[in-house]
């Protein structure tokens, strides 16, 4: 480790609370490419002001594996996941280096006293309450292939990353409100019934003639580049169908629907008449997922407006339209909700902050073009 650390065996535990590597959303990045025959010294534009070479991509690649393993050292599921995802380790290569160049022009600075407190407090090298030098040196080699200085050079780079998302979200704050919001979301639950139209039901039985597929082909040439149009024509009527498919599964919601209203009956009866399946669920969440369905956010959103036995509008969903019945709910507890707010601050301040820090690298990223392909170096 660093000189100082190397000479003493353990370090006084120093709490560094130091912010996780944000990992933002897939950012579409403007690469090009390099052939393997390019040397190792070529460099690479970033913006109008930096270059870099093929040995800076490959340390801020190593940088990212770092970061990832101190931060998922344990959820080793989570870690092998990531770890073995190339596109992902790209970009977060990628996202370091935009992140060191905005670092140095800030003039973000980490010391050795910062680095020696995060790895020598750091729970991955610690063992019966101290730091283990023998065991940072056998995970250094075992698990990252590094020499400990450039281990250090790594944790600094992690650190100076860290202190720019803290300056660029430390005055955010969470509200009342906000708080009550969030802990609502994720606490609060809804048992109800459901039916679903499917948006293919009646594709493969949707006849395309040959007429369509000129006329679409004529009106959008454009998209075809110099394909000739029988090369593409099942292509043009598998789009035809799609179109004629949710055409008519709009028609069909809206005639179930209306038979419901103007029947006075129940999502039951109406699941009998049409020969639907009439599903039931266990307490959903809005952060959860329902089989056949997906995401359950806007439907757990839509049953809160609701009382048991009243029936929604039919709600738009990827695979077509359903309509539920919400059955029980489950609300929060407000003596529960007190008793942990605090903590749960915490929580929803990290989660805003790391939001907000996402939102700002996507557009800072938009200013930035590297032309490197690292899958041919």
């Amino acid at each position: 480790m660093l000189k100082f650390l190397r000479k003493k065996k353990t370090v006084k535990r120093i709490l560094l609370v130091a912010a996780l590597l944000i990992i933002p959303g897939f950012i579409t990045w403007q690469a090009g490419s390099l052939s393997k025959k390019e040397k190792s010294n070529s460099r690479v534009s970033i913006d109008d002001n930096i270059q870099i070479s093929f040995k800076d991509f490959e340390k801020s690649l190593k940088d990212a594996e770092v970061g990832l393993f101190l931060n998922y050292f344990n959820q080793p599921e989570v870690l092998d996941k990531v770890k073995t995802d190339r596109q992902l380790l790209n970009q977060l290569a990628y996202q370091n280096l935009i992140l060191k160049n905005i670092a140095k022009r800030e003039k973000i600075v980490v010391s050795n006293r910062e680095v020696v407190n995060f790895i020598s407090t750091h729970p991955l090298f610690n063992r019966k309450g101290g730091f283990d030098n023998k065991l940072y040196e056998y995970i250094l080699r075992y698990n990252f292939g590094l020499m400990p200085r450039d281990f250090e050079e790594s944790v600094r780079s992690f650190l100076a990353n860290s202190k720019l998302k803290e300056n660029i979200t430390k005055d955010v704050t969470v509200s009342e409100d906000e708080l009550l919001w969030f802990y609502k979301n994720e606490y609060e639950k809804v048992k109800f019934s459901y039916i679903s139209i499917d948006k293919n039901i009646l594709k493969d039985e949707i006849a395309v003639k040959e007429f369509e597929i000129n006329s679409f082909y004529d009106r959008n040439k454009i998209l075809f580049k110099e394909e000739e149009k029988e090369k593409v024509s099942s292509y043009i009527a598998n789009l035809i169908k799609n179109e004629k498919s949710i055409e008519f599964v709009n028609k069909e919601t809206a005639k179930v629907y209306n038979e419901l209203k103007v029947d006075n009956i129940s999502l039951e009866e109406l699941a009998k008449r049409h020969n639907l399946k009439l599903h039931k669920t266990e307490f959903i969440s809005r952060y959860d997922n329902i089989e056949e369905i997906g995401e359950a956010y806007k439907i757990v959103e839509m049953a809160f407006k609701l009382k048991p036995g009243q029936v929604s509008n039919p709600i738009e969903i990827k695979n077509g339209f359903v309509i539920i019945e919400p059955i029980e709910f489950k609300f929060i507890n407000e003596d529960e909700f007190e008793k942990e707010k605090e903590d749960y601050k915490n929580k929803v301040l990290a989660t805003k902050k790391m939001r907000i820090f996402d939102n700002w690298l996507k557009s800072i990223a938009i200013n930035y073009s590297l032309d490197v392909d690292p899958e041919k170096r």
